[in-house]
């Protein structure tokens, strides 16, 4: 019997480790493949998926009252996992891919016709308004059926929806601040379609509205009248009014307290930068 101790063979490196070089040219292989696969890849796999998604499949319905016949119909919704804001202009207009949450806002009873909002929802209608209202919308609706909104909407359907909201709310002057709303999403709503003439009738509608909402409502919140206050600011710019616009302005500038929230704060001084600009040329 052999008592020698059996020689272990030399480990020797492993061939797959090469040499510095070599690290050093596979690290930048896998950096390039890495960038080309976050930059195309992904992201056309992502593109992919959203068009083989159909439009009503981004929808969900909610149940609901109709707050002016009492009758039940669901209305449909944007999922929010699908909500991608991509652009916001200066008066809060919004732009979305794959689908805009603007279209679905208004709820349009499927019985009556009557269009509202969650604001709209929860503001009270004595009996008077409500007979006032049944009648506008009996007249309207007189020589043609109701369109069915509880699905896809287009973007027509979707001013549709908005003027018939507007259509129950019109001589209600304790509304006008929500009126102003209405009117103003109205514009955006033809911003989108590029009609600048119907967006800036709808603009002055809605700048008359907040004007009137401003002078006459009573806000619970301070921070709903700065936000008002705002939006008449942007408005007066968007129609040329550079001096009205530059005094609006100066109205929030002047509040150096809590009631202003920082992002309106820094969106008012960004537009009175631009407001001074434009005056300094025009002196």
């Amino acid at each position: 019997m052999n008592t020698a101790k059996e020689q272990l063979p030399e480990e020797k490196p492993a061939s797959n480790l090469g040499n510095k070089d070599e690290h050093r040219e596979f690290a930048t292989t896998l950096e390039q493949y890495l960038d080309s696969v976050d930059e195309s890849v992904f992201e056309e796999n992502e593109k992919k998926t959203e068009k083989n998604i159909e439009t009503k499949d981004l929808l969900y319905y909610v149940k609901t009252v109709c707050p002016l016949c009492g009758k039940k119909f669901e209305s449909p919704k944007v999922r929010s996992k699908y909500l991608r804001m991509i652009h916001m202009d200066n008066d809060y207009c919004k732009y979305y891919e794959p689908i805009n949450p603007l279209y679905y806002e208004m709820m349009v009873c499927s019985h009556c016709g009557f269009a509202y909002n969650e604001e709209i929802k929860n503001t009270h209608l004595s009996d008077v308004q409500r007979k006032i209202i049944k009648s506008r919308l009996q007249k309207v609706l007189l020589d043609r059926s109701l369109t069915d909104y509880g699905g896809v909407r287009n973007l027509d359907q979707a001013v549709e929806t908005f003027l018939l909201s507007l259509l129950s709310m019109q001589g209600n002057q304790g509304l006008n601040s929500i009126k102003g709303m209405l009117y103003l999403k109205i514009a955006w709503l033809y911003r989108y379609k590029k009609n600048e003439a119907k967006e800036s009738y709808y603009i002055e509608k809605a700048l008359l509205s907040l004007m009137s909402a401003y002078k006459n409502e009573v806000f619970q919140e301070a921070q709903k009248e700065i936000n008002i206050t705002y939006l008449i600011a942007v408005l007066y710019f968007r129609t040329g009014k550079y001096p009205e616009a530059a005094r609006w302005l100066e109205r929030i500038l002047r509040r150096q307290n809590k009631s202003v929230q920082p992002a309106v704060a820094k969106q008012a001084r960004e537009l009175w930068a631009e407001v001074r600009q434009i005056l300094r040329k025009t002196k």
